[in-house]
């Protein structure tokens, strides 16, 4: 190349000064759009597969070049129609029924709702070849305009990244525009955690015995409301003091499974008084003064279960009626039809079931227990998330290091 010359002059050379009214070849496998994009073919044993567009010709050649590489390794080849594919079908008939296969129906069923409200209008009808990073751009700056959680902004682009990502691994794309967007920052916000003492007075205020019971259950154990409502009595050790958490309730599905993390699966140490509570609570049961119905520990009345079988018999994404629902109490009937009340009776109280569990671990925490034991009582992922979340209510000792250090070594130093 003569000294002076940039990298793709040829290239340059035959590029129309304006936009074509109708595209045109550029170069091999390389088409010039009236839009001012290139569309990139590369072409692979007799097939012809859509690469990318680009919005210079030197990327549409390099990103040509890089594909055919893929291909003569061993890549998929996909028949160049396939990228005509809409946003939408590749959604609705790949992505979900092919790769969220074995997830949680939770997972699915938020994955589905963020592909409702944020992707779908802005990406449903275009073909896959046409969403480029350009149009990824504008759809992420309106979603960080958008008055939804910073978690959810963040979850959308991730949902967005990994539904591209399973076309470029179908040959379908060449590329993920996508794994190109930067992700709005995480900002956790601070626990809220009520008092103790309106902790106890709003379970205090529960009348019925079960759903009492299981919001002691939360108050003493830190569980999560689907986890303590699917615990069967085989679960819960009164004499030796011990809780096993081993499943888990879709509240809105009625299957159960596994709790939320790997971790998830656990023995929870409980106080004297909530397995004294458990006794009495037991002993109803057996001797017919509330709901029984074994092996479950909070069962449902039956009037109950028949208004929630209805409004929940059919699956809103399928259609299909539901499997029949275990006869446990359902989140939302214990929200409205107990949690709520007692939160009116208490002058100020104002918080969820779940604070309840920030409540438990703040405890645990500023009683000196190790991070270590609070994560594995709760059921966290790994330690570093309880310290995260919960650090603020560590004591803070200023003498602390020096007792550490002394009682490593000082007795050592003084034999």
């Amino acid at each position: 190349m003569p000294r002076g010359q940039k990298v793709g002059w040829k290239l340059a050379q035959k590029l129309p000064k304006e936009a074509p009214l109708r595209r045109i070849k550029v170069a091999t496998g390389v088409w010039m759009t009236p839009h001012g994009t290139f569309d990139t073919f590369v072409y692979h044993h007799g097939k012809s597969a859509f690469v990318g567009a680009f919005s210079t010709i030197e990327e549409a050649v390099k990103a040509r070049e890089k594909r055919s590489l893929e291909l003569d390794g061993g890549a998929p080849l996909v028949d160049r129609s396939a990228s005509r594919v809409s946003f939408t079908e590749f959604v609705e008939k790949v992505y979900f029924p092919e790769a969220m296969v074995g997830r949680k129906d939770s997972t699915i069923r938020a994955a589905r709702s963020r592909y409702r409200q944020h992707l779908a209008p802005a990406l449903g009808e275009w073909p896959l070849r046409d969403v480029t990073y350009e149009r990824l751009s504008r759809l992420r700056a309106t979603l960080i305009e958008r008055k939804v959680s910073g978690q959810t902004k963040r979850e959308a682009l991730l949902l967005l990244r990994s539904v591209l990502q399973d076309a470029v691994k179908r040959g379908i794309l060449a590329q993920n525009p996508a794994t190109l967007l930067e992700l709005p920052p995480k900002r956790s916000n601070p626990v809220r955690v009520p008092s103790y003492e309106a902790a106890c007075k709003v379970v205090g205020a529960i009348k019925a015995p079960g759903p009492r019971a299981a919001a002691e259950v939360l108050l003493f154990t830190g569980m999560r409301l689907n986890e303590c409502l699917a615990l069967q009595w085989d679960d819960v050790d009164l004499d030796g003091r011990r809780i096993t958490v081993a499943r888990s309730i879709d509240q809105v599905t009625g299957k159960l499974g596994t709790p939320k993390t790997e971790r998830g699966r656990r023995s929870i140490v409980i106080p004297d008084g909530l397995a004294e509570r458990l006794k009495a609570y037991r002993a109803q049961q057996v001797s017919g003064k509330t709901v029984r119905s074994d092996p479950w520990v909070f069962p449902v009345a039956r009037t109950l279960r028949k208004e929630t079988d209805a409004a929940l018999a059919q699956d809103p994404t399928t259609k299909e009626p539901r499997a029949e629902r275990p006869p446990v109490l359902n989140d939302r009937n214990f929200v409205q039809r107990h949690w709520v009340p007692a939160l009116k009776a208490v002058e100020g109280a104002d918080f969820t079931p779940h604070a309840l569990r920030h409540l438990y671990a703040s405890r645990l925490l500023t009683q000196g227990a190790p991070v270590a034991f609070a994560a594995d009582q709760l059921g966290h992922s790994s330690p570093a998330f309880t310290y995260r979340q919960y650090v603020h209510f560590l004591e803070d000792r200023p003498d602390q290091a020096k007792e550490y250090v002394n009682g490593a070594f000082g007795a050592s130093e003084k034999s």
